[in-house]
């Protein structure tokens, strides 16, 4: 089970040593599963894209970050303000996602798709508040269990992502409110930067 899911000992851990990496791991885990009971109540989109394009975008924006490994005993010992401050930001991640969520309520889903136009919240901000802080989540959990591998999963998980918003965006542009909307909200992922 551990080859399959990298995280799945320390979810299950109990020893006073491993719990940043527990902590982490159920972090993760919970933004997981939330994802994914989210994606399966969802609404019935007004259009959507099912091509290969979106499928390789969505499958790589989120197997990518979950192929990462837990913290080691070498890292755990050696790299303790590292990995405090990589759970802060896995829970900072995992709460903005909450929020996202909760403001589209049964509009989200994994493949491009209109499902309606969200405005509020922090889609005033950014008009993909989510993927932002899944993005923060993943960096986070890159720096609580730090490795080269982990941070490289990471770096190859943004081009999907930003893949994955183009392919939205492409099919959102054909909405006029949307178009209203890119006008009002500049900003992607984060204000200032993209």
């Amino acid at each position: 089970m551990a080859t399959l899911v990298p995280w799945w000992p320390q979810l299950l851990s109990t020893t006073s040593e491993d719990w940043r990496a527990n902590l982490s791991a159920w972090i993760w885990t919970a933004a997981a599963l939330t994802m994914a009971v989210l994606s399966l109540t969802r609404l019935a989109p007004r259009e959507a894209r099912t091509d290969y394009q979106a499928l390789v975008s969505v499958t790589a924006m989120m197997v990518l970050p979950l192929l990462m490994r837990p913290a080691t005993r070498f890292t755990a010992t050696n790299w303790p303000t590292l990995e405090a401050t990589g759970v802060i930001l896995q829970a900072t991640g995992l709460s903005l996602m909450l929020i996202g969520w909760l403001y589209l309520g049964r509009r989200f889903g994994l493949l491009p798709a209109n499902r309606g136009l969200v405005v509020r919240g922090p889609f005033r901000m950014i008009r993909h508040p989510v993927y932002a802080a899944w993005l923060l989540s993943a960096l986070g959990t890159s720096l609580a269990a730090p490795s080269i591998r982990n941070v490289a999963l990471v770096a190859l998980t943004i081009p999907f992502m930003v893949w994955r918003i183009a392919l939205e965006e492409e099919l959102l542009a054909r909405d006029p409110q949307y178009l209203a909307y890119r006008q009002r909200v500049r900003w992607r992922l984060a204000p200032g930067m993209f």
